[in-house]
């Protein structure tokens, strides 16, 4: 009896085990048959365009200058490109001209010149259109010039004076700069600033006889060292790229 009881619960279980396994297979493949779905996490920041900047300038104390000495006349432009809001390349150009009218001696000079270097920002930037600029910076700077004939007279306590003359000269002297100074923007591109300046001459010696009394970017072409001011009234030109 109890044998028979065994053998039927056995098959009792055999059949509740056959009847549930297809329903266990049918879960699995509906399970198996959702799709999966990825989420992305990244967050995309839009990027903020960058302001590009031109600043052209005029030396205006250059005018003050020309009508304090008559006799060394100068010109002076500046241009620089913030490359970010640290660095700015410079380029800047002139002329000048110089003359020497004593009653013992007399010539005249002209001259071109060319700079090029960068200014550094030391202050802080407080935004993406802060261009207000306190600045070290260091130059190359070139001219070309052209010194006329000297006529010059020697007095002498002994007898008549000595005349003579020097022929023209033609040269290219080169030099560094090391500048610093402040730029500040008063109205809408508009900005005001100066600069101070120390210049070393590479190649004084070539003026074996008369240097220049003024040569356009350097100063006194006798000196192998020159200090000089700037006081610029520059206007900016700004565009946008991303």
């Amino acid at each position: 009896m109890r044998a028979a009881v065994l053998f039927v619960l056995s098959i009792l279980f055999s059949c509740l085990a056959v009847a549930q396994s297809p329903a266990d297979t049918s879960v699995r493949r509906k399970t198996d048959s959702i799709p999966k779905i990825s989420v992305d996490t990244t967050v995309k920041i839009p990027r903020v365009p960058r302001t590009h900047q031109l600043r052209i300038g005029f030396d205006i104390y250059r005018i003050a200058y020309n009508l304090m000495w008559p006799s060394r006349q100068g010109y002076e432009v500046q241009a620089d490109y913030a490359l970010n809001q640290k660095t700015y390349l410079v380029t800047e150009a002139g002329l000048g001209k110089g003359k020497i009218d004593y009653s013992n001696l007399q010539y005249d000079n002209s001259s071109y010149f060319f700079r090029l270097g960068v200014d550094q920002q030391f202050l802080d930037v407080i935004s993406n259109r802060d261009f207000d600029i306190g600045f070290i910076g260091i130059r190359y700077g070139m001219a070309a010039g052209n010194r006329s004939p000297v006529t010059y007279e020697i007095p002498s306590p002994f007898g008549p004076s000595a005349t003579g003359n020097i022929e023209s000269q033609s040269y290219i002297v080169h030099w560094a700069e090391v500048t610093g100074g402040i730029k500040v923007e008063c109205w809408k591109g508009l900005f005001v600033g100066w600069n101070i300046r120390g210049k070393f001459m590479f190649n004084s010696g070539i003026f074996k006889e008369i240097a220049p009394n003024y040569i356009a970017g350097y100063g006194k072409g006798d000196k192998s060292t020159n200090f000089d001011f700037n006081f610029y009234l520059s206007y900016a030109i700004r565009w946008k790229s991303k």
